[in-house]
């Protein structure tokens, strides 16, 4: 990232009172660096892990609609 970039980072609960931005921004301390570690690590413990992908066009409920790239990109 860039020098001197920062972030702040906080958490609240569903039911938690709303804060304005001002009060928000004093009570969060200021992080060096980036953001995106953070998250990817947050991203990280709410996941439930890996799961294989699926072919495209096999789910049930969402058939392909013909092959790609289909005849309907030639319309207009």
């Amino acid at each position: 990232g860039h020098r001197g970039r920062h972030y702040r980072i906080g958490h609240r609960t569903a039911l938690a009172l709303y804060r304005d931005p001002d009060t928000w921004l004093a009570g969060h301390e200021p992080r060096a660096g980036s953001w995106w570690p953070e998250w990817a690590g947050w991203l990280a413990r709410q996941s439930s892990g890996a799961v294989p992908a699926r072919t495209p066009g096999t789910a049930p409920a969402y058939p392909a609609l013909e092959r790609a790239p289909g005849t309907y990109i030639h319309q207009t």
